[in-house]
């Protein structure tokens, strides 16, 4: 299959891809393009993963590309029925895939609708430069639809301003305080039942550490974006 740089509105090529909510049949092409992809890694980088035993869509992206490419990855969900599966549980079983890993750094992805672009063994550069523990990918849709987040300058970050949990890549000690801190905060007035929300009630209060990338330097994600084939790349708006 001939493939096509994927840029932002930058002019850069993100690195890692997440197709929410309809955005997985909306880009389709996108989709395939990125499936055809060998990937790398840097080696001091590890995978975490929550996919159950039965996913709940047909094909969970993310570890058939990294199965393809014969990446390695932790998922201690696997014996999870999805029948009995509540989003809030996904912290949990995270905790438990950081204790496993033995390197410096983590992305922590969803499964059914991320992929990665490729050649990935730039990423930690990537990210060193933001100065922060913690990295999310940024979305268009605030999720859930409801104050929990305040992000001072906000208003200038431009379309993708609101942290969406479903990637994210850290330093591994900071991730593991994180998500034990997530793990552990209250979840009354999460009518949602998501781990999301809970993601944003701690991240509010550590902004100094953990910010999202809104400028989709390294991660894109594809809800509400727009997609333009012009000379010769695909451009997300």
């Amino acid at each position: 299959m001939k493939t096509f740089p994927i840029v932002n509105s930058r002019d850069e090529q993100p690195l890692i891809f997440h197709f929410q909510g309809s955005s997985l049949n909306t880009h389709i092409s996108l989709v395939k393009i990125l499936q055809s992809r060998k990937i790398q890694l840097p080696k001091n980088i590890s995978i975490v993963t929550t996919m159950t035993k039965a996913p709940l869509y047909s094909q969970p992206l993310l570890t058939e590309q990294l199965t393809a490419s014969k990446i390695p990855y932790v998922n201690k969900a696997k014996n999870v029925d999805y029948q009995n599966w509540q989003m809030t549980q996904k912290p949990g079983f995270i905790i438990k895939g950081l204790k496993s890993v033995k390197t410096d750094y983590v992305l922590i992805l969803d499964t059914i609708d991320v992929l990665l672009a490729g050649d990935c063994r730039d990423i930690i550069k990537r990210f060193l430069p933001f100065k922060k523990d913690i990295l999310y990918n940024a979305t268009a849709n605030r999720w859930p639809n409801e104050i929990i987040d305040k992000v001072r300058d906000r208003d200038w970050r431009g379309k993708f301003c609101h942290l969406n949990a479903g990637a994210c890549i850290g330093k591994t000690n900071a991730l593991l305080d994180f998500y034990t801190e997530v793990a552990n905060t209250d979840n009354t007035g999460n009518t949602r039942h998501s781990e999301q929300w809970l993601v944003r009630k701690v991240f509010d209060k550590h902004q100094d550490t953990v910010d999202f990338d809104w400028e989709c330097k390294i991660f894109q994600t594809m809800s509400r974006a727009n997609a333009e084939f012009r000379d010769n790349k695909y451009i997300i708006s």
